[in-house]
């Protein structure tokens, strides 16, 4: 597989920089053959990479699953709140981590926030490296990409993953049996699916519509903010990023966990810059620049003040972007709502100062007062003017 990045008009293009190349195998190793496996496995995991992961976790799971289970799972991978778009969330939200915790910085902005569809790639790269592994196989490229098929969050892709199929087998209703003479024109009742898409298998009759089995949103995002809850309480004082931090800013899409994570993430920036630096460089910038612009929510107010004010503390590179955005107006709306009697930022001051726990527990664990941000109303007008000094400092007449 070849992906090009260079641009028109350009001096030729240098592979590992301008040209990325993907393969499936070292020059003396051989492709896996095996009715099992899809006649080209290697593309099969670029370009179907749900559905071969999900083979494997079926085959090596620990509870027995049918076949046809991968063929029926409903929704589509864009949409969420499907299984399908939960499945396929949380495995772009594990192998954009895995990337992380192992590639170098420069690297991992380069392959995985440059280009969406770049991005999309190497993720399934990393997936090909996993399944190769079996087969004693190592997918090469250019620019190397490190090994990662032993990383411990496959682990935590292979439970949620195989939790997700196991309580749709569970919904699914059994398929229906009709008789031997019919069962060419009865197909549809079967539930049998020919195209093997997402779809669920759809009851009998021309009248019904398919009705998806009603299977619980999986825990894997929550049990992920605990984990980072934890590295913020015991093991903080390490300067190496926790490896939940690219999780975080997929929770961020999620608006049921997007409040939780925004109040770990402005623990995380408290830290100080070497934490600003690697918020900015796994890429959550531009989500957050986008919470600001969407007129956020009272309770979202004051972990966003809060960091944005860390980030400009630290790195002032950013005024710019929210000059052009207009997300300037964000802190001006916290100053004139400062003398409300129900300001914007108070719930979730409350929730900063005393500790609640993100994962809906009744406080957090110990130590995590140490990490809290009690904000006040007048705590908050200081860091709303602070920022929106920095914003306003050296600009030129009419760039305000």
């Amino acid at each position: 597989a070849l992906a090009a990045m260079g641009r028109a008009g350009e001096a030729a293009p240098k592979v590992g920089h301008d040209v990325i190349v993907l393969s499936a195998c070292a020059a003396h190793e051989e492709l896996p053959t095996s009715p099992e496996l899809p006649a080209d496995l290697f593309t099969a995991c670029l370009t179907s990479p749900l559905r071969v992961a999900l083979s494997f976790v079926r085959r090596d799971g620990l509870v027995a699953l049918p076949d046809e289970l991968l063929e029926r799972v409903p929704g589509s991978p864009s949409e969420r709140r499907t299984p399908a778009g939960e499945l396929n969330w949380i495995f772009t939200a594990v192998t954009d981590a895995i990337a992380w915790a192992t590639l170098p910085r420069d690297l991992f902005r380069r392959l995985f926030r440059q280009d969406m569809l770049l991005a999309s790639l190497c993720r399934n790269f990393l997936l090909a490296q996993r399944v190769f592994a079996r087969y004693d196989l190592h997918p090469t490229s250019s620019p190397p990409l490190p090994e990662a098929h032993g990383h411990p969050l496959w682990g935590a892709w292979d439970l949620a993953a195989e939790a997700i199929l196991t309580q749709l087998a569970a919904a699914a209703p059994p398929p229906s049996r009709v008789p031997s003479a019919a069962a060419g024109d009865e197909r549809g009742a079967s539930g049998a699916s020919p195209e093997g898409g997402a779809g669920l298998a759809r009851p009998g009759g021309p009248s019904c519509s398919p009705s998806p089995p009603a299977v619980p949103p999986s825990s894997f995002f929550t049990e992920q903010l605990t984990a980072f809850e934890v590295w913020l309480s015991r093991g903080a004082a390490d300067a190496a990023a926790p490896e939940q931090l690219p999780i975080l800013l997929q929770v961020l899409l999620s608006p049921t966990h997007r409040y939780a994570s925004l109040l770990l993430l402005g623990r995380y920036v408290s830290l100080g810059p070497f934490a600003v630096r690697e918020t900015l460089g796994v890429g959550i910038f531009p989500y957050v620049l986008k919470l600001l612009s969407s007129s956020p929510t009272a309770e979202l107010s004051t972990p966003l003040l809060y960091l944005w004010a860390a980030t400009m503390l630290y790195d002032r590179s950013t005024r710019i972007e929210l000059l052009n955005h207009q997300a300037h107006c964000f802190f001006v709306d916290l100053l004139r709502a400062h003398h409300s009697p129900r300001r914007p930022a108070a719930p979730a001051a409350r929730a900063l100062s005393a500790g609640d726990s993100p994962s809906g527990g009744a406080g957090g664990p110990p130590g995590q007062q140490e990490g809290s941000l009690p904000l006040s109303a007048p705590l908050s007008s200081v860091l709303a003017l602070f920022v929106l000094t920095e914003i306003c400092d050296r600009l030129e007449a009419g760039q305000a």
